[in-house]
């Protein structure tokens, strides 16, 4: 493992501009130095907000000690980019990883775009003890063994466990070991969470001689493959027949019976069958038992930090990489721009700066905010020299910000052929605290899932939140306006793109 001497910061109060390149700023200063805090980032896999309930522990100690972003998004509601988001702070438009594979997307865009060199783990490795614990990039496993080594670690981790697939997998998977391929077969034990949760808690605790180096800080990530669908608890401790009670899922558009209003894709959708209803209403028990499971290994990491007497002083950050729509107009999935597929929960404990009861903040933030919020906290001061699309948090942590931190997001996703399942046409589009508005642009594979030069959708999310009425044809002002703001935002626009503003 590297070795460098520890850092001294003075941290009370941390400040928040409007600037992406805010920095960790100190309002007051102590007569004694505090250490340099510790970061753990806590990564979920196709986590719908409204659903820290199913997380006792995580909801107790972090959410409730800390602050619960209530509107926080993926800008690509999907698992590759919004992860390259996470370790680099930049949009699609930025990162180049636009989907789950092919030549845009997947480990081997972010590995020939150069993203590994940008990452977390590749900048605070000078300073800082760094490790991950779970599942990276999707391909991770295929490229290695095509483009680069068998047992690949990218640059700048100390500490690199992670599961050794093409996504990830609750039972019968490799895990990369620093280099060694370990495999892991189906008994309860070797259900993934639980594993990768006890290594991350075995190189926590430095003890033993394995661990970690305790003269440093460390930065360590925990991503686990839950609840990434087929959801699955685990069994060893009763959790596969937890929530049997849980009321149904309930939402005006579930179903929606009227879809005329919506792009293509989605008027090509039936309607869900009594018996699908009925079966996805069961299956929405499955996720909430998969959570259940990561939050007992949270609940033990937390312990052994208490125990460590290292928690008052480490910056937990705990977010789903991208939500996953339930039936609402009809589409069971994610990639869609709609609100519970594009939705994340996201919290961040720092007692520092963060006290309980529970503080919600409203402003918009993203999955690249955890990448500038993270940089702030560990280098004050640092600004990169290439375009980052977060922005720090860590002002918002310590007191509300009345100004804005970003007027909009960003959406985008790039057509992905899901083999002979339903697709998603290539779009951009904006959402900010009111409205939201997308641009389909048609697809030369399978051109059907756009009406002619392009499908186009506008929301006004204070009178209709869950997205029933597609107002784009009544209010053409305000669809001007925020097309000529998308413009600006969607630059360069997906691979492919072919509408013109």
């Amino acid at each position: 493992m590297r070795r460098a001497p520890s850092l001294i910061l003075c941290i009370l109060v941390l400040a928040c501009t409007a600037s992406p390149r805010d920095s960790f700023q100190r309002q007051r200063r102590s007569n004694r130095p505090a250490a340099t805090p510790n970061i753990l980032v806590i990564v979920t896999d196709d986590q719908t907000v409204g659903t820290w309930n199913a997380m006792p522990q995580t909801d107790h100690r972090i959410v409730q000690r800390g602050v619960d972003f209530a509107h926080a998004f993926a800008s690509n509601p999907m698992c590759c980019p919004s992860r390259a988001a996470i370790l680099t702070g930049g949009f699609s438009t930025h990162s180049g990883v636009y989907s789950n594979g092919g030549p845009y997307g997947g480990m081997r865009a972010f590995n020939e775009n150069g993203d590994e060199q940008r990452s977390l783990g590749a900048l605070l490795d000078p300073t800082y003890e760094t490790a991950i614990f779970g599942k990276y990039l999707n391909g991770y496993a295929a490229y290695a063994r095509s483009g680069l080594t068998r047992g690949y670690e990218p640059p700048g981790w100390d500490e690199w466990q992670v599961q050794y697939e093409n996504n990830g997998a609750y039972y019968d998977y490799r895990l990369n070991v620093n280099g060694r391929i370990v495999h892991y077969g189906h008994a309860p034990k070797d259900y993934s969470p639980e594993v990768i949760g006890g290594r991350l808690r075995d190189w926590l605790d430095p003890s033993d001689g394995d661990g970690r180096d305790p003269s440093q800080p460390f930065f360590a990530m925990y991503t686990p493959f839950a609840p990434h669908g087929p959801p699955t608890p685990s069994a060893r401790y009763g959790d596969d027949r937890r929530f049997a009670n849980m009321p149904a899922f309930t939402s005006p558009a579930l179903n929606e019976a009227d879809v005329s209003d919506k792009p293509t894709y989605i008027r090509n959708l039936p309607l869900l069958g009594p018996k699908r209803l009925a079966s996805d209403q069961v299956a929405q028990r499955r996720p909430l038992e998969a959570l259940y499971s990561v939050d007992r290994q949270i609940g033990l990491t937390l312990d052994l930090l208490k125990q460590q007497r290292v928690l008052h002083n480490t910056m937990i950050v705990v977010l789903s990489d991208n939500g996953t729509s339930m039936g609402e107009h009809r589409w069971t999935y994610k990639l869609v721009p709609y609100e519970r597929s594009i939705g994340v929960p996201m919290a961040i404990r720092f007692d520092p700066l963060t006290r309980s009861p529970r503080v919600e903040r409203r402003q918009l933030v993203t999955t690249a905010d955890v990448f500038s919020t993270v940089m702030a906290v560990a280098r004050p001061g640092w600004t990169p020299d290439w375009p980052v699309d977060g922005v720090s948090l860590a002002g918002l942590l310590a007191r509300p910000q009345p100004q804005p931190i970003r007027p909009a997001v960003l959406l985008q996703n790039l057509f992905l052929d899901r083999l002979g399942q339903v697709d998603v046409p290539t779009y951009c589009g904006i959402r900010t605290r009111r409205w939201k508005y997308v641009v389909y642009s048609p697809t030369p594979a399978e051109p059907a899932l756009v009406d002619g030069r392009q499908d186009v959708e506008l929301y006004d999310l204070r009178h209709d939140p869950y997205e029933l009425h597609n107002i784009a044809g009544d209010r053409p002002l305000v669809a001007q306006r925020l097309r000529s703001e998308l413009q600006k935002l969607c630059r360069p626009t997906p691979p492919g793109w072919s509408v013109r503003w």
